[in-house]
């Protein structure tokens, strides 16, 4: 296997990890999970500029489509789990505003 190719396997197996690892991601595992998911990401990126630099156009288009498409795949699933923690979020700023508004409540009734 040449460098390249296993550059691009290296890029492959990276990708399926940190998609493995934002499917498993919760609010209890966020502080594990996702700086080594971040991490696997920053790898990826260099090992992308790296293969950008060394090959040519036309041979990098070749292994490009695949990456992109489960790069694109990785991007759907970073916005899902935006979308949900943003979603728990904001309930549970109604949630702590409405125990305010009754601590406030309580404290007119004395």
């Amino acid at each position: 296997m040449s460098k390249f190719q296993l550059k691009i396997e290296s890029i492959k197996r990276l990708q399926n990890y940190v998609s493995s690892s934002l499917d498993n991601l919760t609010f209890e595992t966020f502080d594990v999970v996702f700086p080594d998911a971040l991490s696997a990401i920053k790898r990826v990126h260099q090992l992308r500029m790296e293969l950008a630099s060394e090959l040519e156009g036309s041979n990098l288009r070749v292994y490009e489509s695949d990456l992109n498409y489960k790069a694109k795949l990785i991007q759907q699933k970073f916005d899902n789990i935006i979308e949900v923690f943003s979603s728990e979020e904001k309930r549970l700023e109604k949630e702590l505003y409405g125990t305010t508004k009754q601590k406030k409540l309580t404290a007119y009734k004395r």
